[in-house]
């Protein structure tokens, strides 16, 4: 994206009677040449979506994108297989061109270390604790559509990418769909919304820690079956990060040692 003139909140709306891109290969969508698709598209005077995402599984021959002559009109053949080539398509996912990937493989290892045949929710937690480092990093990023525009402003090339919601809801579904009712798990996704959250660059990104802190929350209400004791500090957790999200700063009792263990309520038969 380098060097390019984007515009994030840009869209770009083609005419139903654009042109169709077919996939080149079977395999995986593996990155998108941004600078060559959008110089092909300014010689020749067309407007270009990719509307696949990085990671998608595709056949040969299955729709990638569109595109459309800024007169009307349809594409030429050889232009047609020029862009489709923009898009590259590999065997394989790989883990430095599709953080998604990255994040998905993570969450699996959370996932089956909190199934009942291995109960480990330590390595579950060192799982999450990568997952955050990953989600720190993307936030200071520019995620979501890449919309290259003209010196007059309108979209010539949409790109189709990762929103921070979509990695987010991929770094947790799993772990909290078998750990909503460990301490150590929804502990440990309550530092992932924190930490997202204050790196946050804009409202958006912030909007989705305050709903990961709901996420939370609402698992562990419905699926957790947590004693009163834990629910109760599990709330309170709740309500210091959405505090040191609101003064845009940690608070030092976020960190104060835990005595959710010595909870009569969770002791109780």
């Amino acid at each position: 994206m380098r060097g390019q003139p984007l515009a994030p909140q840009a869209k770009l709306t083609l005419a139903p009677d654009a042109t169709a891109l077919p996939a080149r290969s079977t395999g995986y969508l593996s990155q998108v040449d941004l600078r060559g698709i959008t110089r092909l598209a300014r010689r020749a005077g067309v407007r270009v979506r990719i509307s696949r995402n990085i990671g998608d599984h595709l056949d040969e021959g299955e729709v990638i994108g569109w595109a459309r002559p800024d007169d009307g009109g349809t594409v030429a053949p050889r232009l047609v297989r020029r862009l489709a080539a923009c898009a590259m398509i590999a065997p394989a996912r790989a883990v430095g061109l599709d953080p998604a990937y990255g994040i998905r493989i993570l969450s699996d290892v959370a996932a089956r270390a909190l199934s009942t045949s291995y109960n480990d929710s330590y390595t579950a937690r060192q799982a999450l604790h990568q997952i955050r480092s990953v989600l720190r990093r993307l936030a200071r990023m520019p995620l979501g559509d890449w919309s290259v525009v003209d010196p007059d402003g309108r979209v010539r090339v949409s790109v189709m990418a990762t929103e921070l919601r979509e990695f987010l809801s991929a770094a947790v579904e799993a772990p909290l769909r078998f750990g909503a009712g460990d301490p150590d798990v929804l502990d440990g996704i309550l530092e992932i919304a924190l930490e997202v959250g204050l790196v946050a660059p804009d409202a958006t990104t912030r909007a989705a820690a305050h709903r990961l802190i709901d996420r939370v929350l609402e698992d562990a209400t419905d699926y957790g079956n947590l004693r009163d004791g834990r629910l109760k500090r599990l709330i309170a957790e709740a309500d210091l990060v959405r505090a040191s999200l609101q003064e845009d700063a940690p608070r030092s009792d976020r960190h104060e040692r835990s005595d959710w263990a010595l909870s009569a309520s969770d002791t109780a038969h």
